[in-house]
């Protein structure tokens, strides 16, 4: 398995290989600000040490990507059925510019609906 984190360049000063594959997991669900309180790291600290600024940013990014990419999955899979839509929706909402809030407000006070109607579906 690809492990991008197995050959890091020299100079690091705040993270290692162990704490960016761990922020890259943390990246799932916490915004960039709650990932360096994790760590303890204070955002002037970071943006005074321009490697690990650079690493963090890319794995903060890989790991938001990696987490969108598996809720997209997971929905495509839920939409075969009748649970776990809702879900993955909300998630893609809540992380994904691609993906604003009113393009998937479904709710009666936006006055608009919509029926899905899957292949197999006898409704």
């Amino acid at each position: 398995m690809f492990n991008p984190y197995a050959n890091l360049p020299e100079g690091l000063k705040i993270f290692d290989s162990t704490s960016l594959a761990e922020a890259e997991g943390l990246a799932a669900g916490l915004t960039r600000q709650e990932v360096l309180d994790y760590f303890a790291v204070d955002e002037s600290v970071l943006n005074s040490h321009p490697l690990d600024l650079d690493l963090f940013d890319k794995t903060y990014r890989r790991g938001r990507t990696i987490a969108k990419r598996v809720a997209c999955d997971y929905l495509f899979v839920a939409m075969k059925g009748r649970n776990g839509a809702a879900a993955a929706l909300a998630y893609l909402r809540q992380v994904g510019q691609e993906w604003p809030q009113a393009a998937l407000d479904t709710s009666s006070s936006k006055q608009f609906s919509f029926k899905v109607v899957m292949d197999g579906d006898d409704d």
